[in-house]
């Protein structure tokens, strides 16, 4: 689920991601069991509508707000490799 709001005055989009899934259990001999994990993903953006900024765009993101450990179905290697934890991004662009 994705949910956001801009402000296209401001040049301004924010929003939050969430990915739920339910736990794995159903699976071949051997193979590790998958908790089922829910994870929060927050972002925004700027892009400035005037003055010196215009034409650039700040971005702020900020992935597993919750630092939930937790391993895909499709990467369960066992049961023994968890994704990233909480991972912050910020970048800058500027079109010429």
């Amino acid at each position: 689920w994705t949910v956001g709001a801009r402000l296209p005055e401001e040049g301004l989009t924010v929003g939050a991601r969430t990915l739920f899934a339910a736990e794995l259990d159903d699976v071949p001999a051997g193979t590790a069991r998958t908790a089922g994990y829910t994870i929060l993903d927050l972002f925004a953006s700027w892009q400035p509508v005037d003055g010196l900024l215009e034409g650039a765009e700040f971005r702020l993101g900020v992935e597993n707000v919750f630092d939930e450990d937790y391993i895909t179905a499709i990467n369960n290697n066992r049961g023994l490799d968890f994704e990233k934890g909480r991972n912050f991004k910020f970048t800058i662009a500027k079109q010429f």
